[in-house]
């Protein structure tokens, strides 16, 4: 029987367990304080360059230094990209953290503490279970995402940041929440302790995010070590598209730097069509390991 998002009983309780938990507060300042000290950071170290320059400019006088009047409105309008960059950069390394932390366990524990198999016995579908586990864990993390609104606002409301690189920066974080929870819930399906599903899911994210680009250096490293010439639209970048930072591709130019340039359309395309495999193959693992043990007691 098809059963309607909304009708989904599990889906209430899932919602019940992630919403009302104390542990469920942490999530909010993990998420919001660390992107904004990485924000904190770039302006300061933005300024105290441009202070740099404008010391070398104007010369000293013993320890004194001359017609320096402070960093100037275009000046700071400059710092907003840094800080943009910095604070994305900080929110996906959270995020590799705390996904697994927060998906990691969902189904290993109720396997652990037995109560997977009474939802098996229930009408409910393997796919209405990974359903609710899905739903309530993305949901939260929107909630942790939009809890960034005013952090975000900061390097926007200073400069170089347009509101296209705003939502597409969120598109892409909602997709990246997605994309691990599914690999998260697949980990979690396949092992038993909550623990050790957790600590394999932050191993299973890692290699994911960062193994594409360690196989693209690798080859690159090969065909430098051959004498060959690397071409800056070389089909070897192609390699990291499997990695879920790649979908950043899509940003676009973010003040001087461009986040398309690494692999041109086919990278943005590939990124996107990388995204949809791995997150449908990872739910079909986790599906697959909600089925009742056998067919009778359906």
């Amino acid at each position: 029987m098809k059963r309607s998002l909304f009708s989904n009983p599990l889906v209430r309780l899932e919602f019940l367990r992630r919403f009302r938990t104390g542990g469920a507060a942490w999530g909010i300042p993990l998420l919001t304080v660390v992107p904004g000290l990485a924000v904190t950071i770039a302006y300061a170290a933005s300024t105290r360059s441009f202070d740099a320059v404008m010391m070398g400019m104007n010369g000293f006088n013993g320890n004194e230094m001359q017609g320096l009047d402070g960093v100037s409105v275009s000046q700071v309008s400059d710092t907003g990209a840094p800080m943009f960059i910095a604070l994305v950069a900080a929110v996906v390394m959270t995020l590799l953290v705390l996904i697994p932390a927060v998906v990691g366990g969902t189904i290993a524990n109720e396997r652990n503490n037995q109560t997977l198999q009474p939802l098996q016995l229930t009408s409910l579908t393997p796919t209405d279970i990974l359903i609710g586990k899905l739903v309530s864990s993305t949901a939260y993390l929107f909630l942790l995402i939009l809890c960034l609104a005013p952090v975000v606002a900061v390097p926007f409301l200073v400069g170089g940041v347009s509101l296209s690189n705003l939502l597409v920066v969120y598109l892409v974080l909602a997709m990246i929440c997605v994309e691990l929870a599914a690999v998260a819930l697949a980990v979690s399906a396949l092992l038993s302790k909550p623990v050790v599903s957790i600590v394999s899911s932050l191993i299973a994210t890692g290699i994911l995010v960062i193994g594409p680009w360690v196989v693209m250096g690798l080859a690159f490293w090969a065909q430098a070590a051959e004498g060959k010439v690397i071409a800056k639209d070389s089909v070897y970048r192609l390699l990291a598209c499997p990695s879920p930072v790649a979908l950043f591709s899509l940003v676009g130019d973010v003040g001087e730097t461009s986040a398309g340039d690494f692999a041109g359309t086919a990278g943005v395309v590939g990124s996107i069509v990388c995204w949809g495999v791995v997150t449908v193959l990872a739910l079909i693992v986790a599906r697959s390991r909600l089925r009742a043990p056998v067919e009778r007691d359906r």
